[in-house]
């Protein structure tokens, strides 16, 4: 894929003196859109409100909610997206922390994890068990 630029240069009186063009390859520039395409909007089809599974996101482990889904906010008992994004310390919603620990073990060492129960509270201590299913890179 190229994208031509071209200019017209005037000489005395109107006159045309030349044309200057410009053929430049953006193929990478193109695909690299692409891509960043794809990946919003495979991330706003992970968050999407018609899912009533919990789906968020942290920059590390050792960091705080990045992002949280509707449904997350309510299988944890947060108000708003912004209570939830101002909550620190993600070890807080598990019932016993040790698992949290665990889960990131597993995904540290192979990369992912799936169905992995764990007991989560939610901030006014009701207790729910889920299942979790996360990945340590996109995917």
């Amino acid at each position: 894929m190229v994208l031509d630029e071209g200019r017209v240069v005037y000489a005395e009186k109107g006159r045309v003196s030349r044309l200057d063009h410009v053929i430049r390859d953006i193929t990478e520039e193109k695909r690299a859109l692409d891509a960043l395409k794809q990946s919003e909007e495979k991330y706003r089809s992970f968050f999407s409100k018609s899912t009533n599974d919990m789906a968020y996101a942290m920059g590390t482990p050792e960091e705080d909610f990045i992002d949280i889904n509707d449904a997350g906010l309510k299988l944890l008992g947060f108000e708003s997206k912004g209570e939830a994004l101002r909550t620190k310390h993600q070890a807080k919603p598990y019932v016993d922390p040790s698992e949290r620990e665990e889960l990131l073990a597993e995904l540290r060492d192979r990369g992912y994890v799936t169905d992995k129960r764990v007991k989560l509270k939610t901030r006014l201590e009701r207790f729910n068990e889920i299942a979790i299913n996360c990945s340590g890179k996109d995917q």
